[in-house]
């Protein structure tokens, strides 16, 4: 319900960033590095538009055309924290199911440290969506108490 105050995090420029390679074993965990790299290319010299779409070039997919669960993509802590240090970061977006995998764990630090400053995609078709900055347009159905909610993400 707090993030509905502030409609802009639904909203706005956005980077929809590709790493190159396949570091699935089955765990990719985007380090602090690969991150940097990986925006700094898409960028192309231009500022952080405050909005970031993680995947990777030709992630697996299901049956369904999505991101395989068993394919992990996930920001390590310090990947996390730098996207953090973004004075105008407010949304994070990844083609796999969850922002974090600590499995039999309630713990999920990644999710925690994201939610500081901004909100959090899942399971985006990013598959056919080139690197480079669009529009986001991506307003969640407004339901009381939820700590989730659908959302229809459209990039112009």
């Amino acid at each position: 319900d707090e993030y509905f105050k502030s409609p802009e995090f639904f909203y706005g420029p956005t980077i929809v960033v590709k790493l190159s390679g396949n570091q699935y074993n089955p765990h990719w965990e985007v380090t602090k590095a690969e991150l940097e790299s990986a925006l700094t290319r898409a960028l192309k010299g231009k500022a952080f538009p405050g909005k970031i779409l993680l995947t990777s070039e030709n992630y697996p997919e299901n049956d369904h055309d999505y991101h395989k669960p068993e394919c992990i993509l996930t920001l390590s802590q310090e990947a996390a924290d730098y996207l953090c240090t973004f004075s105008n970061f407010n949304l994070y977006g990844t083609s796999w199911k969850s922002s974090d995998y600590k499995p039999g764990s309630p713990d999920r630090p990644i999710h925690k440290t994201l939610f500081s400053k901004a909100v959090i995609l899942e399971c985006l078709n990013l598959q056919k969506v080139p690197e480079g900055i669009y529009f986001l347009s991506s307003f969640p159905l407004k339901i009381k108490g939820a700590s989730e909610s659908p959302a229809c993400p459209v990039l112009f």
